[in-house]
């Protein structure tokens, strides 16, 4: 019970924010609260994931940054429309977020200023991940989209280098038989 009103919460939030990003109920974040919301791919040395190639098995860390050095912060709800995502990720680590209907949601954050709050979470790409081709995650205030390549990188030997071996452990056999018989002989 206690985790469904949780998340009637978050989405009644989540559409209080939808409607009006800042509303005058005490929920808003102050005009001088800076938002920053941003995804690093940490299989790629904590690479800009809007930057780069994500592939399947790359792990994913969505941030989202608050801070405030003049106002202070009450009551913020954190909150990500990860819809999207869990059709091409798998999330790893929620870092005491709750889930519910395609929403993660955060307890409330209230601090006094000067002040500063980073929410995060992991994901990690699918080896399937769909028709996608970009993942976008949102909260009422920033969005970002991160490009995916669901593809399969091939690693390994390949079946040249496979058949190169193959042919040289079957000459190098022949010639030692050879040498051999005409020891023996």
């Amino acid at each position: 019970m206690k985790k469904f009103v949780f998340a009637f919460m978050v989405s009644s939030l989540f559409f209080l924010f939808s409607v009006e990003a800042q509303s005058d109920d005490g929920l808003a974040l102050p005009e001088s609260a800076q938002i920053d919301l941003s995804v690093a791919n940490i299989s790629r040395d904590n690479a800009d994931a809007t930057q780069v190639a994500n592939r399947a098995g790359d792990v994913l860390r969505y941030e989202l940054k608050i801070s405030s050095e003049i106002d202070d912060i009450n009551e913020f709800y954190a909150m990500f429309d990860i819809r999207q995502l869990t059709e091409a990720a798998e999330l790893v680590n929620i870092d005491n977020g709750e889930i519910f209907d395609g929403m993660l949601g955060f307890s409330p954050f209230s601090q006094a200023a000067p002040c500063e709050k980073v929410f995060s979470f992991f994901a990690r790409i699918k080896d399937d991940c769909g028709n996608l081709d970009e993942i976008t995650v949102s909260t009422p205030e920033k969005s970002v989209t991160v490009p995916v390549s669901c593809d399969l990188v091939e690693t390994g030997p390949n079946s040249f280098g496979f058949h190169l071996v193959f042919i040289l452990a079957v000459v190098t056999g022949i010639i030692f038989f050879a040498i051999r018989q005409q020891r023996l002989s």
